[in-house]
This record gives C-alpha cells, sequence and structure tokens, in this order.
C-alpha cells in the first residue's frame, strides 16, 4: 500500500519570485498527472510532471572536513555557493553500515537491520522491495543512476527501476560526471531522476592512502613532502590496504593507537583527503554549470550527501568500520529546491539518510511506499519543524541532546563535548533506562519488519567474484570485518 503527501507549499522564506515560478511547476505537475501538456519554460525545455531530481552521493565524506561546515580549509567553495539557494542540515546522519547498507537505506527508505542487504549477509535485494528509482519511473520519470563500483555494482540490487545503471568501475567523477552530462543532453523531454556515486574521496587503491586525479590530493601540502618515514607504505603494504590492516589491529586491541601511526602522519593524511574533497567539490560545480547550461539546474530539486564519514584516530581507529562516534556517523545534506526556495538557511533538526526517500517523492507529488522508515524532511525545511525526536545508527542511539552506545553504556552529552571525548559520569539512573529502552524498541521495530517483510519469501543471495573480493579489498573492505547491528534484546 502506498500514501500520497498533501500538497506541497514551500512558506513564507521563498520569495515572491520564487513563489510564482513554483507555483507554476505545481500547476504543471497537476496539469502532468491528468495527462495535459505544460508550456515551455523560458529555457525551451517543457515542465512536465514534475522537477527535475538530482541525488548526488560523494562517498566517505567527513561533514567536519567541509569548508560549509566550519573546516578551516577551503575546501568546499562550490557547495558553500551551492548553499546560498539551498537548504543545508547541520545535524544529519547515516543510518549505519558502510557503502552498502548505507545507500540502500537511501534507496529504499529501511534502516539496515530492516533491508539486511549488508557484506556480513551476502544478500541482495529482493525485486519485492520497492525503491526510489521504481517509484519514479513508474510516474513517468527518465531514470539513470551513475555510480563507481565497488559496493555499489548492480547484482546487490541497486538497479532496480533505473532506465540505466553504468559503473564506472572506480573511475569517479571522471567518468560518472561526463556520462551523466551526455545522458541528461540526449535524453527525452520528460522529468529525470539522476543518481550520482564517486569514491574520490574514499581511500584508494595504489600508494597514497588518500589520492585523486591531477594531483589533487596535495592541494593543501608542498608537492612531495611525506612525513619523515612514511610515503603511505609500510612493510610492503600501501594506502587503503595498510590502512586496514592497521585498523584491523587496532580493533583487536594488539595495537595501541599511539604506536599506528604519528601525529605527523595523520595530518599528512588529512590534508591529502581535504585536497581530494576539494578536487570533488570544483568537479561538481563545473557539472553544476553545465546543468545550468541545459536548462536544468534552476528547476530541479538536487541532494548532496555521503553514506558516511572517515576516521582518523579520533577514537582510535581508522576508515570508517566504526559507526556510531560523529565523525563516522555524521554526514552533509545540501537540498536545493526548485528555483532556490528557501536557500541560504541552515537546519539545526535531526535528520536522516533513511529520510532522504519520503523527502524527494513528497516534493515530486508522489506516493510514498507504505512500509517506508523514514519522515519527510519538509517541515524541517520550510520551518525547522523536527521530523524525529531521535535516530540510531545500528546500536547507537542519537538524541538532540544524548548519545548511547549499547556496546560500552557510554553516554555523550554532545551540547557540552561535541567531539565525544569524556562519556557523562553522573547521567540520571532514569535517563540511562530511558535511553536504553527507546535504542532496543528502534532495533525491536527493525527486525520485526524484516522479518514481516520477508514472509514467505526465499531473501536473494549473491557471492563474490574473486575480481570483485580483489577490488573492495583494495577499497580497505573485507579486511576489518563491519559490525553487527545489535541482535533482538534478551528478554
Amino acid at each position: 500500500m502506498i500514501r500520497r503527501p498533501d500538497s506541497v507549499t514551500f512558506g513564507a522564506a521563498v520569495s515572491t519570485q520564487h513563489q510564482r515560478a513554483l507555483g507554476a511547476l505545481l500547476a504543471a505537475a497537476a496539469l502532468g498527472s491528468s495527462g495535459c501538456v505544460s508550456e515551455p519554460s523560458e529555457t525551451g525545455r517543457p515542465i512536465g510532471p514534475g522537477p527535475d531530481v538530482v541525488l548526488i552521493s560523494i562517498d566517505t565524506l567527513r561533514a567536519d572536513r567541509m569548508s560549509l561546515y566550519g573546516h578551516t580549509r577551503d575546501t568546499t567553495p562550490g557547495l558553500t555557493r551551492m548553499a546560498e539557494e539551498a537548504i543545508v542540515f547541520d545535524r544529519a546522519y547515516h543510518n549505519g553500515g558502510g557503502t552498502l547498507p548505507s545507500h540502500m537505506t537511501m534507496m529504499t527508505s529501511l534502516h539496515p537491520r530492516a533491508h539486511w542487504v549488508t557484506p556480513s549477509t551476502g544478500r541482495t535485494l529482493p525485486p519485492e522491495r520497492t525503491t526510489l528509482a521504481e517509484v519514479f519511473h513508474r510516474h513517468g520519470w527518465d531514470t539513470a543512476a551513475f555510480v563507481d563500483g565497488g559496493w555499489m555494482a548492480p547484482k546487490f540490487g541497486f538497479a532496480q527501476g533505473f532506465d540505466i545503471y553504468e559503473d564506472a568501475g572506480g573511475g569517479g567523477f571522471e567518468k560518472v560526471l561526463p556520462a551523466a552530462s551526455n545522458w541528461l543532453a540526449d535524453r527525452e523531454e520528460r522529468p529525470a531522476f539522476l543518481f550520482l556515486h564517486t569514491y574520490d574521496v574514499h581511500s584508494q587503491t595504489d600508494r597514497l592512502p588518500y589520492e585523486c586525479p591531477d594531483g589533487g590530493h596535495w592541494r593543501y601540502l608542498e608537492e612531495g613532502f611525506t612525513p619523515v618515514g612514511f610515503d603511505g607504505c609500510r612493510d610492503g603494504r600501501c594506502a587503503s590496504e595498510l590502512l586496514s590492516q592497521l585498523d584491523a589491529q587496532l580493533a583487536a586491541k594488539t595495537l595501541d593507537p599511539a604506536d599506528a601511526l604519528g601525529p605527523t602522519e595523520i595530518e599528512w593524511m588529512k590534508a591529502l583527503y581535504d585536497g581530494c574533497i576539494r578536487w570533488a567539490d570544483d568537479q561538481l560545480g563545473e557539472f553544476f554549470e553545465h546543468l545550468q547550461d541545459l536548462g536544468i539546474y534552476d528547476r530541479a530539486l538536487i541532494v548532496v550527501t555521503s553514506d558516511h564519514g572517515e576516521e582518523f584516530l579520533d577514537h582510535g581507529r581508522l576508515l570508517h568500520h566504526q559507526n556510531g562516534f560523529e565523525e563516522i556517523a555524521r554526514v552533509p545534506l545540501i537540498v536545493k529546491l526548485p528555483f532556490g526556495g528557501g536557500g541560504g538557511r541552515r537546519v539545526g533538526e535531526l535528520a536522516a539518510l533513511v529520510d532522504l526517500m519520503p523527502t524527494l517523492l513528497e516534493y515530486a507529488r508522489l506516493p510514498i511506499p507504505e512500509v517506508a522508515q523514514g519522515t519527510s524532511l519538509r517541515p524541517a525545511i520550510e520551518s525547522s519543524v523536527a521530523v524525529r525526536s531521535d535516530l540510531h545508527v545500528f546500536s547507537v542511539l542519537r538524541g538532540p541532546r544524548y548519545k548511547y552506545f549499547a556496546d560500552t553504556g557510554d553516554v555523550y552529552d554532545l551540547t557540552k563535548d561535541t567531539t565525544e571525548t569524556e562519556a557523562v559520569a553522573d547521567l540520571d539512573a532514569d535517563l540511562r533506562t530511558h535511553l536504553q529502552e527507546r535504542l532496543w524498541g528502534l532495533v525491536n521495530r527493525d527486525i520485526a519488519l524484516q522479518e514481516a517483510l520477508d514472509q514467505g519469501l526465499e531473501p536473494p543471495r549473491t557471492e563474490l567474484t574473486p575480481e570483485e573480493r580483489q577490488e573492495l579489498e583494495a577499497l580497505g573492505y573485507l579486511v576489518t570485518e563491519e559490525p553487527e547491528p545489535p541482535q533482538q534484546q534478551p528478554e
């Protein structure tokens, strides 16, 4: 069963000019749904049944390394300019897991424990599930995805609903963005849903731990500078392979963080990572200019986000196998509405990747699958009204003030301790019990939904080929096992 959202309004924050333009768009949407043909826009493109929708995921993009979110290096000038006509969420979070489960949550509005498509389960998405692309496709949108390989391979179910699902196989934005631009320029005059993904800021596979095209990783370092005695390799292991080995030892507590990498080496890696963020930002800026040339940018709904962040020994680990702390769990979320409605605003309310599907579908005036676990962010976008009181990242509960970790029992007060340095020692017992019960209630809900959705089905599974395993291991996966979501709380 599906539910249809109420009519879309954009509130007082939208200028009169934007209201008129948006009113024309929504009126055209109503005509489109009844089979009428709309008049061409000023650019010559007909305003069809709804806006073009572009969803962009920059894999492993840590929010606090972006100048848009306060980083001292100017790593995201393009996205900062975009934010002048967009809404920026300051407290957006993924819902657990790495690239595979996190993106599947984006596409299904199901928590990882509910869709259960993770590396550890070997499952793929059953065709009975409804994806974001499928809803757009059923209602007249052209749908295409251009992704960067690895866990984003179509075999896991990501291709459901896409007319075109093209895997760049590690080519990054250098391949993804031109392919997307060509598709947009050549397609029929219908609205488009476009999904883009890149590993450009992810740890890499060759020598340097973070590396991007054109030497972009050197931007914030003198060319050729490396810490004395370290060039990204150690004992024959380099890049992601080395970081994964170190992280596995850190996870097993056979290596002390102080002995893994020194402060100079960590700062060197951060600078490489920052340089790749800036490189990706520059590429997106050029892509947005191309959208403007095509007459798409202004009237499109565009979202930029990530599946998770990255850790540089912030809490004693590397890469992103540890889910709950802010450096991993918090992600950027930038939402540009058609014609820049409400642009320039920051939203402090909690948001999650599970909310993306309901949000995009509501603004496109399309039905939201009844099983969707997320909530449309429209009230937060338009009026800064909270749409959720908390969220969970596997076994971690994030509330407006406190964050609770089930595996350790630690609670952090994020209003006083933004880096989660010291757990609250004297937390009220009733509050601790409330946080525990709330988390287990959410976890048990996910488990119950997964069991209900799987009833009568034999969920499809897939095995990795040797080539796929090699590609994923080069990206730092499969070496350190991904933490499992918690099981149902014992009676």
